[in-house]
């Protein structure tokens, strides 16, 4: 099954680029360029890193990965890294 490549608002209207997407939802407040919209009309390569010190994921976590899940319907090609050295380095 081919990705989804754009979310339909409650008016009809067609959302094809992920930072229209996350500013529809409220999951971007500000963001430090005025140009991203446009570089992310190209697939671009996204990651999100995780660092499981944490007896389990919380909120935050989910809050990034489904951002990430939006990126991938868009087309872009997503990276999800869960390094556990920071763990190592707590514990010992």
């Amino acid at each position: 099954m081919a990705p989804e490549r754009h979310r339909v608002l409650s008016t009809g209207v067609a959302l094809t680029n992920v930072s229209d997407i996350l500013s529809e939802r409220q999951l971007v407040a500000a963001t430090t360029h005025t140009s991203l919209r446009e570089h992310l009309q190209q697939p671009r390569c996204v990651y999100l890193g995780l660092d499981p010190t944490a007896d389990s994921l919380h909120l935050g976590n989910l809050v990034a990965l489904t951002a990430l899940q939006h990126f991938r319907r868009c087309g872009h090609r997503v990276v999800c890294l869960v390094h556990h050295l920071l763990r190592v380095s707590v514990l010992q």
